[in-house]
């Protein structure tokens, strides 16, 4: 069974449930692999090429589906044609047998023929996305230091004892799994228990460091997921009060266990960092 649903950029919504409408064996294209851009140079004096680089660049993928009421064909297609428009951006959730995926891009094509009005309406639409990877539609947010419940009840005592109301999960440091196809970004943040100097979160190799103190519920929010790092203070820009050694690019989630941990000068014990990263596909 095969579901795929729709969110345009203002929050409009369509899906193909697999009732309604149903994708066909054929109705899907550019879900099962990614190719990859392999630049190569001939060699001058011999046979063979040099290795230059391997890039993977901006992938489409088309979904085909195909109403089973033709009573609802004029509906339907007065439905579509407002839906999907012209220059629109859309975030995509298909399920594929079980196995759920999204993508994001733009309407790049868009097909509903016009031949027969008493045929079977076939929609089929395109869409192009810049970023070329399927992602896991959860984004496996890892809080490294939390707090466990335990349980309280009011006791008034004159003993000098105490009962345990929760505990502190507290080590700075945790695997991060990734068992998608390649390797990803993440984006952390760090809530500001207290007073704290100088933050500093680690990937495996990788260094980040914030040289400035956060205030009592400050949130830094460093994304690795765009195009360009963001360090934002509080909704603020503040990349610059990062340390010249921060390692931007190559701060990755590899495939399998990477180690992350984090520390400061001052007030590692009052940081609350949480990891959220998607995985990502080649393809379903």
């Amino acid at each position: 069974m095969v579901t795929v649903k729709f969110i345009r950029d203002d929050n409009e919504t369509f899906f193909i449930d697999n009732e309604t409408w149903k994708i066909p064996s054929d109705g899907l294209e550019g879900f099962d692999y990614i190719n990859p851009i392999i630049t190569t140079q001939k060699k001058a004096y011999n046979d063979g090429s040099f290795y230059q680089s391997t890039t993977v660049g901006e992938k489409d993928r088309t979904i085909t589906a195909v109403l089973l009421n033709r009573t609802l064909n004029k509906l339907m297609r007065e439905r579509l044609s407002s839906f999907f428009g012209v220059k629109r951006v859309f975030d995509v959730f298909i399920n594929y047998d079980g196995v759920e995926r999204k993508f994001s891009g733009y309407l790049y094509a868009y097909k509903l023929p016009t031949k027969n009005i008493y045929d079977f309406l076939t929609l089929t639409v395109t869409i192009l996305s810049p970023q070329p990877y399927l992602l896991s539609v959860d984004e496996f947010g890892q809080n490294i230091g939390q707090r466990y419940a335990k349980f309280g009840f009011p006791f008034p005592s004159i003993v000098n004892k105490g009962f345990v109301f929760s505990t502190l999960k507290y080590s700075q440091s945790a695997i991060l799994k990734n068992d998608g196809h390649i390797f990803t970004y993440p984006r952390i943040v760090i809530h500001a228990n207290g007073e704290i100097t100088n933050p500093e979160i680690r990937l495996n190799n990788k260094m980040i460091k914030y040289n400035d103190v956060l205030k009592l519920n400050d949130i830094l929010t460093i994304d690795l997921t765009n195009d360009q790092a963001q360090v934002m203070l509080n909704e603020k820009n503040v990349i610059g009060k990062t340390d010249r050694r921060s390692s931007f690019t190559n701060f990755k989630i590899e495939i399998g266990n990477n180690d992350f941990s984090y520390d400061a000068q001052t007030g590692a014990n009052l940081m609350d960092v949480t990891v959220y990263f998607n995985k990502r596909y080649g393809g379903l």
